[in-house]
């Protein structure tokens, strides 16, 4: 599969432009805390009306990296990035990711 295949693959998989609404129909349970990245202020900045996020066809990424040593002898290694979809909720994210080598 291409990165490209597997990127459809995520955005395209059963049920996801319902679980891409999560964002607008989440129940806040303390208005105090932070609960997810919605809460927070770079979040809250960029869905404001004219943000990139203020469409409710975009979407966001978290993205994470580790290094991972192929042959301990020669050195070599990989940087893998594995970016989730934010909008979707919280217990999807670790389900539909893309893992980019």
């Amino acid at each position: 599969y291409s990165r490209k295949q597997i990127f459809n693959t995520i955005l395209i998989g059963p049920d996801m432009l319902e679980k891409l609404q999560y964002r607008f129909q989440r129940a806040k349970l303390d208005s105090d805390a932070i609960e997810d990245v919605y809460d927070g202020e770079l979040y809250k900045q960029h869905s404001c009306s004219g943000g990139f996020l203020s469409d409710p066809h975009s979407i966001s990424f978290l993205g994470n990296t580790d290094g991972v040593t192929l042959i301990r002898s020669n050195g070599y290694g990989v940087w893998p990035v594995y970016l989730t979809v934010n909008e979707i909720p919280p217990l999807e994210r670790c389900v539909y990711f893309l893992c980019i080598m």
